[in-house]
């Protein structure tokens, strides 16, 4: 805006200009005129000076009579114009209304200076001009520059975007086939814990006494009596194992509904089937772990003395810790789901360590019995 109203202002001295330039044009015809007239005056006064002088030469000679007449006759020429300057110089001090020819000479110079000046006006007018159309033409470039290079910014941000949104549709079909699976193998173990006629009864630990250091599994009357009637079948045993499998029933019916196993439940359907699973792997590890020390007992009856009750047989309890170690919690940082292979390496990771911890206290046992 502001080099628009510049321009305006331009034009305006220009137009100006171009006025003052026709009036001083007007001027220096007067000037000339007047300087004409000046000339002539001054011939005027030369001439009648050499025309008195030659008229007292008449009387000379015939040669200095004719030269007499040919001077008057260009007297009366340059009277004829001395006329015609004195009329137009009567016109120009008409138009001017100034009387002086002092004046008017120094106005004709004053208007010479102002002619000269527009003129260098009107040629910076001109390259003013030359000069926004280069502006013109650059500012047009630049802004082409701009428009392309944004335009490949903008196609190389799409393209990146592009191949984002293919990376996570990826992971996403990714995610969803293994929480389809995830899905199934659940309902699966849910279904075939529900179908297990194998109670779920964990042997609680006994305080141990002054001067021992382990664990010693003493079992009550009552839960001796339970597995005695557990192993001939009895209906106590039988009823107890079905209330514990009815309770499992109603509290897989109760998270699972009419829907199964969707995305909301997913968690807590893993933490029964966790549930589970450690109640299975525990009554795994203490039936083992009591075949392998009543097998000991019968080797030791057989090479030395008889034995008292076994004081000193440990039960280690599945650490609980397994799922919190340093591998899993490299893996709780991921952002990213486990996959298919991964989940079966952590859960092998897992039994191995719980088969190390199980086969800590055995060491210790022998060596114990070693010693008596």
């Amino acid at each position: 805006m502001e080099q628009k109203k510049q321009m305006a202002e331009i034009i305006e001295m220009s137009n100006s200009a171009y006025e003052a330039r026709d009036e001083a044009q007007a001027k220096i015809i007067v000037f000339e005129l007047d300087r004409a007239l000046e000339q002539d005056r001054k011939l005027k006064e030369f001439m009648a000076t050499k025309v008195a002088d030659r008229g007292e030469n008449l009387e000379n000679g015939f040669h200095l009579k004719e030269s007499g007449n040919k001077n008057m006759q260009s007297q009366d020429d340059v009277s004829e114009s001395l006329d015609t300057y004195e009329k137009a110089f009567a016109e120009i001090r008409k138009v001017t209304g100034t009387q002086d020819i002092g004046e008017l000479v120094q106005r004709f110079k004053a208007i010479e200076k102002m002619a000269e000046e527009i003129v260098h006006v009107q040629r910076r007018i001109d390259g003013l001009k030359v000069e926004m159309v280069a502006a013109e033409e650059e500012t047009k470039r630049i802004m082409r520059d701009w428009r392309f290079a944004h335009l490949i910014s903008f196609t190389n941000t799409l393209e990146q975007s592009k191949e984002k949104c293919g990376h996570y549709e990826k992971d996403y079909l990714e995610t969803t086939q293994l929480l389809d699976d995830l899905r199934k193998g659940t309902e699966r173990l849910i279904k075939l814990f529900r179908a297990t006629h194998l109670a779920s009864c964990i042997p609680k630990p006994v305080p141990a006494a002054e001067g021992e250091t382990a664990v010693e599994i003493n079992k009550t009357e009552e839960e001796k009596q339970q597995e005695e009637s557990e192993k001939d079948g009895k209906p106590e045993v039988r009823s107890m194992s079905a209330r514990m499998r009815a309770e499992f029933a109603q509290a897989t019916d109760a998270l699972l509904g009419s829907h199964g196993v969707t995305d909301t439940n997913l968690l807590q359907c893993l933490g029964l089937v966790e549930l589970k699973a450690n109640e299975l792997l525990t009554l795994h590890y203490v039936f083992n772990n009591q075949k392998k020390s009543s097998a000991g007992e019968d080797k030791g009856d057989a090479k030395e003395r008889p034995m008292a009750v076994v004081n000193n047989l440990t039960i280690v309890a599945p650490s609980t810790g397994d799922d919190h170690d340093g591998d899993d919690d490299i893996s709780d940082e991921e952002d990213r789901p486990l996959t298919r292979e991964e989940l079966t390496q952590k859960t092998l990771r897992g039994l191995s360590k719980r088969e190390k911890t199980a086969g800590a206290p055995k060491t210790a046992q022998k060596k114990k019995k070693k010693q008596a």
